[in-house]
C-alpha cells in the first residue's frame, strides 16, 4: 500500500508541474502577481521533483 501512496504523490507533484508550466506558458490569462505566484510554486516544485529523484522516490524517466 506504501509503494500506491508513493506512487500517487509522485503523479500529483508531477500533475501540479505540468498545470503550473501551462498556466506559465499562457501569462495573458493570468494576473502578474498570479503569474509571479504561479512561476515561484513551480519552481518550488520542481526542487521537491529532483530531491526526491536524487533519493529515488521517483524514476527520473517519468518526467
Amino acid at each position: 500500500m506504501e509503494d500506491t501512496q508513493d506512487e500517487a504523490k509522485a503523479r500529483q507533484l508531477i500533475g501540479h508541474i505540468a498545470e503550473l508550466e501551462s498556466r506559465l506558458a499562457h501569462p495573458q490569462h493570468w494576473t502578474e502577481g498570479e503569474n509571479i505566484h504561479n512561476a515561484e510554486k513551480l519552481r518550488q516544485l520542481r526542487f521537491e521533483l529532483r530531491r526526491r529523484q536524487s533519493l529515488g522516490d521517483l524514476d527520473p524517466l517519468e518526467t
